[in-house]
C-alpha cells in the first residue's frame, strides 16, 4: 500500500496517561494558587467491574467539585459545562451503581479512591478557583477517557451498556477537554496546559488541544493494561476505532477491520469518503492513513 501516516489531532492519551503513572504526576501550574494538590495517577482497570468500581467515585469528585464551583463562577458557558457535568455524570453513576447490583451481586460499588482535584479553600479568588477547577478537570477527565479506551482496547466490557457508556465517556469529555483547554488559553492565558510538572520537559501537557496526540509518545513502553500485554481483539480494534471516530465529533461509520499485523486497519466511511484508521494492536494508539 502507498500510504503516508500522519498523526492525527489526537494522539493516544493511553501513552500519555502512562507517563502520568510511572512519574506520580501531580498537576499544578506555577503561580497557581494550591489548596490540597491532587491525587496521582491511578492504576489503570483490568475487568468491567473494576472499570465501574473506579468509575463511580472518579465521577462523584466531578459532579461535587462541579456543584461548589457553580456556586461562585458568573460566566454562562462555564455554568453550562458545569450544569452538563453534574446531570450526564449523575446519571451515570445511578446507572452504574444498578448493574453493580444488578450484575456483582455482593460487590462493593466504589474503589478506594484518592481525589484529584484541588480545594483552594475559602481565600481563594474565583478566577483562582475556576482556573484550578478548569486545569484539574482536564486531567480528570483524561483519566476516564484513559480508562474508557482501555476498557474498549482490552475487549474488557461483558456486557454492550458498559460499552456505550465507555464510547460515550470517551466521546463527551474529550470534547469538554478541549473546550476546556479553549478558556484556559483564552480567560488565563495558559496555552496547551504549559508548566505541567513531568510532561513532556514542561513543554506543555498536550501542546495545545488542536490534538490530544503527540508524535513523541509513539512507541513508549510501559504501557499499562491488557492492550499492552498482549495485543487486542478484532471487536476490541472496531470498538477503539469507533471511540476514536465519536471523539473526534464528525461521524463516521466502519466498515472493515483487517489485521492484526503490527496494527489494525479500520475502514470508516463518512458521507462520501472513505478513510483509513491505523491502530497500534499493544498501545492502542491511533492514527489516520492517508493515500499519497
Amino acid at each position: 500500500m502507498n500510504r503516508t501516516l500522519r498523526t492525527t489531532a489526537l494522539v493516544s492519551l493511553l501513552a500519555l496517561a502512562a507517563i502520568g503513572i510511572t512519574q506520580g504526576m501531580m498537576y499544578g501550574q506555577p503561580g497557581t494558587p494550591r489548596g490540597n494538590a491532587p491525587g496521582m495517577m491511578t492504576a489503570a482497570p483490568s475487568d468491567e467491574l473494576g472499570f465501574l468500581q473506579h468509575m463511580i467515585p472518579h465521577h462523584r469528585e466531578a459532579i461535587e467539585t462541579a456543584e461548589v464551583l457553580l456556586e461562585a463562577t458568573d460566566r454562562p458557558e462555564l455554568r453550562d459545562l458545569l450544569e452538563n457535568v453534574i446531570e450526564t455524570q449523575t446519571g451515570e453513576v445511578e446507572r452504574m451503581e444498578r448493574w453493580i447490583a444488578a450484575w456483582y451481586p455482593g460487590a462493593d460499588p466504589e474503589a478506594p479512591y484518592t481525589r484529584m482535584m484541588r480545594d483552594l479553600g475559602d481565600d481563594a479568588t474565583v478566577a483562582e478557583r475556576e482556573r484550578a477547577w478548569l486545569e484539574d478537570m482536564v486531567m480528570h477527565h483524561m483519566m476516564a477517557v484513559r480508562d474508557a479506551r482501555l476498557l474498549l482496547a482490552g475487549g474488557l466490557a461483558e456486557h454492550p451498556e458498559v460499552e456505550a457508556l465507555a464510547r460515550d465517556i470517551v466521546s463527551s469529555q474529550t470534547s469538554e477537554m478541549r473546550t476546556m483547554s479553549g478558556w484556559l488559553a483564552d480567560w488565563f492565558g495558559v496555552s496547551g496546559m504549559q508548566g505541567m510538572p513531568g510532561m513532556m520537559g514542561g513543554q506543555g501537557m498536550m501542546g495545545g488541544f488542536g490534538g490530544m496526540m503527540h508524535p513523541g509518545f509513539a512507541g513508549m513502553g510501559g504501557l499499562a493494561g491488557p492492550a499492552a500485554a498482549s495485543g487486542m481483539s478484532p471487536a476490541a480494534a472496531e470498538a477503539l476505532a469507533r471511540a476514536f471516530l465519536a471523539g473526534r465529533g464528525d461521524g463516521g461509520s466502519v466498515v472493515e477491520v483487517s489485521g492484526p499485523r503490527v496494527t489494525y486497519e479500520v475502514t470508516y466511511e463518512d458521507g462520501d469518503r472513505t478513510g483509513i484508521l491505523l491502530i497500534d494492536a499493544q498501545t492502542g494508539e491511533v492514527s489516520e492513513a492517508a493515500a499519497e
